[in-house]
This record gives C-alpha cells, structure tokens and sequence, in this order.
C-alpha cells in the first residue's frame, strides 16, 4: 500500500501494475465510503485508449465504473457523475482546468480531492520536465503544475489522511532523475523506486550504429 515510482521501456507491463494498484484500490473494504481511483496521464489520446479499455475490462467483468473526465468536445463530467464513478481518467489540462474552475465554499463546486479518492496513478512521468511541445511532450507541463498545486494537500485530505500515489514511466530514468520524482511523488526512495534499464524488456532489441561519410562543401 506503499507509494511507488515503476520505470521501465514500453512494453514491460505498467498498465498491468497501474491495474493492480486499481485491484488493490477498489477491492479493499472501507467502513465508511468506496474508494475512488483517479488516473492522471499527460496526453489526452493515452486517457481515450486507458478509458475505454478500463470501461471494458473493469466495467464489463467487474462491474466498476469508468468515467473519462471530459468526452472530447470539452465537456466535463458533472459532480454526480465525477462522484459516482470508480475510476477516473483524465489528462493533465483537463484536471488543471477542474482545479482553475473550482471556487471554495460555493454551490456546486468540484472538489480539489474527490471524498473518495484512495489512489491516484500518474502515468507518462517520464515527460515531466520535457521542455518541447506537441504531441509527444502532451500536456507534461500543466501535468507537473497540477500536481504541484494539488497533490500535497489532496494526500494530506484523502481517507485517514492518505492517498496512494503510483508513479508510471514508459522508459527508464537517470538516477537523479528518479530520485527527484519519488521525492516529488511522496515515495520511499530506498523500497518504492523500480528503475529498470531500457534493456529490460519482453522482446530483445538490437541497436545497430551506422556511419556515413559527411559531404564537405567549399
């Protein structure tokens, strides 16, 4: 029930960790509430493709409730329905533009930390701190300043003060550079970093070098 940081090239399973965390999550019996599960990714096209697998996968079989935060016209779900859901998936613009949008203490207001909010998995780390822009670096930049305003008092509010939080890299991270994300993420550098070399991975990859001659204008 730990926080951790899982790092490792695609393909290695870390939708099946982020899976087993929800398991984990969702499965686990509270006195008080069900718990809530909130996935945060950095682009929107990741949520679309983990959305609608989940709603298959854990909403089919299991009977979960699997909610994207937005439908992709830009419409967000309503608090009933952010409330009712199990599993929320969103991106980070889309939870930057609930965090901008609520006002405390007034009628209807999204709350900064669902009451029930137990696990929050944070995928796609890798691209924090990625300075570029477009498609491939998404929305890393609105993903690192939501979680920089949000994250610390949503795991200081959660249920009994605590909010689990699983990190996700899809290729492997330089040892400063995971040890500044645990220390961001709230997890235990020393039992709660996996960092695994690029190496590892389920199909073997070969990496050939070629040379070529440099033409030399004069």
């Amino acid at each position: 029930d730990s926080n951790l940081l899982i790092a490792a090239a695609a393909g290695n399973g870390q939708s099946t960790c982020a899976e087993l965390a929800i398991a984990r999550a969702l499965g686990t019996p509270s006195a008080q509430q069900r718990p809530q599960v909130l996935y945060l990714t950095a682009k929107y096209a990741t949520v679309a493709v983990r959305a609608a697998d989940w709603q298959e996968r854990l909403g089919g079989l299991l009977g979960y409730k699997v909610a994207a935060l937005s439908d992709g016209d830009g419409k967000l779900l309503s608090r009933t329905q952010l409330s009712d859901a199990d599993v929320i998936c969103c991106s980070a613009a889309q939870w930057e533009l609930v965090i901008r949008q609520e006002k405390p203490g007034s009628a209807g207001a999204i709350p900064a930390a669902p009451p029930r909010l137990s696990l929050i998995i944070v995928d796609e780390v890798e691209l924090l701190g990625d300075g570029g822009a477009g498609d491939a670096a998404g929305d890393a930049g609105l993903m690192e300043l939501a979680l920089s305003r949000w994250l610390p008092d949503a795991t200081a509010a959660g249920s009994g003060g605590k909010i689990r939080v699983v990190g996700l890299a899809g290729a492997a991270l330089a040892t400063d550079s995971a040890q500044d994300l645990a220390s961001w993420l709230g997890v235990d550098a020393e039992g709660g970093v996996f960092n695994f070399s690029n190496g590892v991975r389920p199909t073997p990859q070969e990496l050939i070098v070629k040379k070529f001659e440099e033409k030399k204008h004069t």
